[in-house]
């Protein structure tokens, strides 16, 4: 019983480690630690532009064009904003995703990265991540911020998150700071 509620569809931050150690792949890194570190979907991804990534005021802005469901604003965390960071200045004037038009190709991109890492690949695991560890920072009692920063349902984050074990705040907190 312990077994099946152990969430198997997250990366830890050791396979989160391996997947952003990656050399060779410059331009798709960056969709990966949005990826990880935010949250936001693989369809919003790619097309999302960098004008959107608004570093200075350490949030991404999901315009109704992009979102899935409705605009949003998801906040740049200390990890992802160093990261970020990082990134030439002159690569940040197209769309984020430049070389990939539809999520399944950029999909294949995650999925070779995750092979040259050794890290198999699991679908959804990213964004899973992101909300296990999230919700473990911010306690369920923030559920509502972070449904909100997700650009999806309470309800949802309920069914999908809190009715397992929950991941250890330390673990959560190795999430963030990679």
């Amino acid at each position: 019983a312990a077994e099946l509620m152990r969430p198997n569809d997250i990366y830890t931050p050791e396979e989160g480690r391996k997947l952003l150690a990656v050399t060779g792949e410059p331009l798709v890194i960056p969709t990966l630690e949005i990826k990880m570190l935010s949250g936001v979907r693989t369809e919003e991804i790619v097309r999302l532009w960098w004008i959107m990534v608004a570093e200075k005021e350490e949030l991404i802005r999901i315009p109704d064009a992009v979102g899935k469901i409705d605009a949003r604003r998801v906040p740049i965390l200390p990890a992802l904003a160093c990261r970020l960071g990082q990134i030439d200045a002159g690569r940040k004037h197209d769309r984020v995703a430049a070389d990939w038009t539809i999520a399944n190709s950029l999909y294949h991109a995650w999925k070779r990265v995750c092979k040259k890492a050794g890290v198999p690949y699991r679908k959804n695991a990213f964004r899973n991540s992101y909300f296990t560890y999230r919700l473990a920072i911010l306690g369920s009692e923030k559920i509502k911020t972070v449904a909100e920063e997700g650009g999806t349902s309470v309800e949802m984050l309920k069914k999908n998150y809190l009715s397992r074990a929950p991941v250890s705040w330390a673990k959560a907190e190795e999430w963030f700071s990679l």
